[in-house]
Order: structure tokens, then C-alpha cells, then sequence
């Protein structure tokens, strides 16, 4: 029961669209009639200005957080409820109960995971995003980058099973979700920052 209970409240806490919300509040706009489409960080930043986009990052970082701590109150000892709390809060808000199971692609919530969990971790990934996006200035590429950066950690260093698994896991979701960007970035017509393509 405690493992059902984990996964529902990641689930529904992941799921609560965090730029739609602020954008309907703050401006009675859609966030999903402008820019992508897409209700995360990136498309808030471009379609509603900088205070929204930081306060979506901050607000879809915060359900990570808060999901993993609560599966981690309620495990204990059992690493399993906290290990769930992880991946259904990706899910959640991947696929949001909220709006018709549509979402956004976990960046900012898997950074907020990793806060909970090790925050060290989630440092190094914030740290490569910020390099990437230095380098090359694609929001996309520094997101695919920093996610993967997960799965190797995951593969390397000795975390216990149950977090291994799910952190790869919602890592590889994170990466599904970027499966238009990957297309746009092998054929060099993805979008900078600044609204140039790649080259």
C-alpha cells in the first residue's frame, strides 16, 4: 500500500502543469498556444517572458523535490517507495492527468529529483546543461546532454538498485520526449538561443 500510495502522489503532485497555471494566473494566456506548444521551462521563458519561465523551472524543480522527499518519508528504510516517487513524478509530468495526459519533458522536475536524492548529483547535471547551453546556446542539446550525463552516473557509481533503475529509466523518458529535437539537431534545424538554427 505504501508503494501505491508513493506512486499516486508523485504521480498527481508531477502532473500539475506549472506553466500552464502561472500563464493562465499571471497572464489569462495558454502557454500551449505560443512558441512549441510545450508547457515546460524553454517554452515559457519564449512565449510568457523571464519571470514566468523562472518561476515554471522553479515550480516543476519543487514537485521533483517535494515527490521524492514525501516517497522517502514514507519507505523509510525501503528504498522502493522513494525510488517510485522518482520516476512517476517524471511521468506525471511528462503526462499530466491534467491536461488530457500532454506535458512537458521532465528537465526541470528530474532536476529537482535529483536535489532530493544526492544533491551533489544534480549539480554536475545543472552544471553540464549550463555548459552546453554555453557552448553551443540549444536549450535542447544542453537538456539531452545533462539527462544522459544521468544514465552514466547511473551506470557508474555504485547507488543502491532500486535508484539506479529509476533514474534510468525516467532519464530515457526525458530523452523520448526530446525525440523532435534530436530529429531538428542531426538535421541542423534546430533553433538557438536567439532564434538562429544550427549549422
Amino acid at each position: 500500500m505504501t508503494h501505491l500510495i508513493s506512486i499516486l502522489i508523485a504521480y498527481f503532485l508531477g502532473g500539475i502543469p506549472t506553466g500552464f497555471v502561472l500563464g493562465k494566473v499571471l497572464l489569462r494566456r495558454d502557454i500551449r498556444e505560443g512558441g512549441s506548444g510545450n508547457i515546460g521551462t524553454t517554452n515559457a521563458f519564449r512565449t510568457m517572458g523571464k519571470k514566468i519561465g523562472v518561476l515554471t523551472f522553479i515550480g516543476d524543480c519543487i514537485k521533483g523535490f517535494v515527490a521524492v522527499k514525501i516517497g522517502q518519508a514514507l519507505g523509510g528504510p525501503d528504498l522502493l517507495p522513494m525510488a517510485l516517487a522518482m520516476l512517476f513524478v517524471v511521468i506525471g509530468h511528462c503526462y499530466s492527468p491534467f491536461l488530457n495526459f500532454s506535458g512537458g519533458k521532465g528537465v526541470a522536475t528530474i532536476a529537482g529529483v535529483g536535489l532530493a536524492f544526492d544533491w551533489k548529483f544534480a549539480v554536475v547535471m545543472l552544471t553540464i546543461f549550463a555548459l552546453v547551453l554555453i557552448a553551443f546556446r540549444m536549450v535542447s542539446l544542453a537538456s539531452i546532454v545533462a539527462i544522459s550525463t544521468v544514465v552514466v552516473s547511473m551506470l557508474i557509481f555504485e547507488y543502491p538498485l532500486e535508484i539506479r533503475v529509476s533514474a534510468i529509466l525516467l532519464s530515457l523518458l526525458s530523452i523520448y520526449r526530446h525525440r523532435e529535437n534530436i530529429k531538428r539537431l542531426l538535421s541542423g534545424n534546430e533553433r538557438k538561443i536567439g532564434g538562429h538554427h544550427a549549422q
